[in-house]
């Protein structure tokens, strides 16, 4: 896990997006020393998407 503040992720958005699709790795930014959001790679799970929208 990366911990980073909100300001460097403004900075380095896109390499930190790919950095974390690349290594699996989760990244957590903080603001004030607080952790406001944790982004983790996407995993898709099944059947969960196959639907169209409102088709429930």
């Amino acid at each position: 896990m990366k911990t980073i503040t909100a300001s460097e992720f403004e900075l380095r958005c896109l390499e930190l997006i790919a950095w974390g699709n690349v290594t699996g790795k989760e990244i957590v930014v903080t603001k004030r020393g607080i952790p406001i959001v944790v982004l983790h790679k996407f995993r898709e799970l099944p059947g969960k998407f196959d639907q169209p929208a409102g088709t429930n």
